[in-house]
Parts: C-alpha cells; structure tokens; sequence
C-alpha cells in the first residue's frame, strides 16, 4: 500500500465548509479508492483541534458543532507518526529552506519518497527551489 501526506489544511477544509471544501473531499475519496495509506506527523491532531477552537472562539462554530467535528476527526483513517522521528531533520529542512514554522517543515521531514498534499499555497512557494515536491490542493 503506497502512502500520502495530507495536512492539516486540507482535514480543515474537509471538516468545516471553507473554499477548496469540494477538492479536498474530492481527494481524499480518490485516495481511499485507491487504497493509500494517509501519513501524518503526530502534531497534526493539534493543529486541527486548535483550528476547530479557533473557529468556535471566533463563533464560527457552536460547541456541539465542535464537539462533533472533533469526534469525527479522531475517527479518519490517518496514521500518526512520531515527531521524535521527525525532529532533527525537520530543523535541518526548516535552516534549508528558510522556515520559521518547525510544524511546516515537520511534514517536509516526513515526505521523502512520499506523496504530499496541502492547500498551503505559502508553503509550497516557499520550498519550490529545495527540490522538495508538494502538491497544491486543486492541482491535477
């Protein structure tokens, strides 16, 4: 089973009703059809919920919308790797490439040899001259 890296841009996407909603949806069924394996660095899970609370603060989402967003995250088919793993070369490719977020470069540290996708346009610039490859959400 061949594996991708989804972060959390496009699980925000999927879960509340934003633009890009429809192509993130859109590739993740493409990919359980296919039969992927999704890959993500541990921190994802609090990205996503601080996004989630963010929108809730923001009242953009009542607590019971919340609530179940949360639920039905815990309960995607994604694989969690371990940041220890991750760490060193995460702030080797974050020096590289001139990253100030250590969390962008933890899923760059994550991608070698793996398919990649974000709807983080910001990033994907941002490493263009690196050799890394990233797949902008809404990209054929």
């Amino acid at each position: 089973m061949s594996r991708v890296i989804l972060d959390a841009s496009i699980w925000v996407k999927i879960l509340t009703e934003e633009p890009g909603t429809d192509s993130a949806q859109e590739l993740v069924v493409r990919l359980l059809r296919e039969k992927k394996e999704i890959v993500a660095p541990a921190i994802m899970k609090l990205e996503v919920g601080s996004v989630l609370r963010k929108k809730w603060r923001r009242k953009l989402l009542d607590f019971e919308t919340l609530q179940e967003l949360w639920n039905k995250f815990n309960l995607l088919p994604i694989t969690y790797v371990d940041l220890a793993m991750l760490n060193d070369s995460a702030w080797k490719i974050a020096d590289q490439n001139g990253l100030v977020h250590l969390y962008d470069a933890i899923y760059l540290a994550l991608c070698d040899g793996i398919e990649f996708w974000t709807a983080d346009e910001r990033l994907v610039n941002s490493v263009k001259e690196s050799g890394l490859y990233i797949r902008l959400l809404g990209e054929k």
